[in-house]
């Protein structure tokens, strides 16, 4: 099964919530994130407990 969609270059450039055009069969929005923080937060998952409890405080 093909999920058709129409892009809309303009949208996307403008960084806006949806990058599908209204005559696309499905919406396709975006969501934002904060890679930094998604990127700093993985090594945190491989600290012992109670320094991974000290650095989320």
């Amino acid at each position: 099964m093909c999920l058709s969609f129409e892009f809309d270059a303009e949208s996307n450039a403008a960084h806006a919530a949806t990058i599908s055009t209204t005559a696309s069969r499905v919406p396709v929005a975006v969501e934002p994130t904060n890679q930094e923080w998604i990127a700093a937060s993985h090594p945190v998952d491989l600290l012992p407990a109670e320094v991974s409890c000290a650095v989320h405080a």
